[in-house]
């Protein structure tokens, strides 16, 4: 556990002052937040705090700047654990490292489920602070995908509730609704592939599921 406090680090370095301190503390308190909510609340720059809490737990700071977390590095770790433990694929280093974005780097259920992410992978860690902000930058890396693929689902389903008719079929217009029965499909492939190229992945793979 590390032995230095976060407001106090703050202080000393002059980013608040003693009263600031105080105030911040009874705050969190009256809340039940902790004191960093408190201050991101109150405007103080994400990367002053990332800078003091990195002083502290001995973590480098990685400012990802809106930067996109490449599709191959999402699906190895679930969305659900990047949202429930805070933390995020950010990239792979030269020399064999799976780099990941932590919030909270001092949460031990964190650290663990990163060991075993790490043992699945086979790969060893290197780890990083990021803000807040960046953190759901990339959480919407998850989403943007996955929605998507729904509106064209969406699009599918509402096309091919309208049958072809025997009108359509005397006029020789079959191939040309087929066509477009096929075009929502047409765009899922893309919408897969599109990421899949912008995440430069060296494969796609499509699991199916209930």
């Amino acid at each position: 556990m590390a032995s230095k406090n976060l407001l106090d680090v703050l202080a000393s370095n002059g980013a608040l002052s003693l009263e600031d301190v105080s105030k911040v503390k009874a705050e969190a308190k009256r809340k039940g937040v902790a004191p960093e909510d408190v201050l991101y609340e109150k405007g103080l720059d994400e990367y002053i705090v990332l800078d003091a809490k990195s002083e502290i737990f001995g973590v480098p700071v990685k400012k990802l700047a809106g930067t996109k977390s490449a599709f191959g590095l999402l699906k190895s770790i679930p969305e659900e654990s990047a949202r429930f433990y805070k933390f995020v694929p950010i990239g792979e280093s030269a020399d064999g490292y799976f780099e990941v974005g932590m919030v909270h780097p001092d949460d031990v259920s964190a650290q663990q489920a990163l060991k075993f992410i790490s043992a699945r992978l086979q790969k060893p860690l290197r780890i990083f602070l990021i803000s807040p902000s960046d953190f759901k930058s990339i959480i919407g890396e998850y989403k943007s995908i996955g929605g998507e693929v729904n509106r064209a689902l969406t699009e599918f389903e509402r096309e091919s509730q309208s049958d072809i008719s025997f009108a359509a079929l005397e006029a020789n217009k079959v191939d040309e609704n087929i066509l477009t029965e096929e075009g929502p499909i047409t765009k899922i492939v893309d919408v897969i592939v599109k990421h899949g190229v912008e995440g430069r992945a060296s494969d796609i793979h499509i699991e199916p599921s209930r």
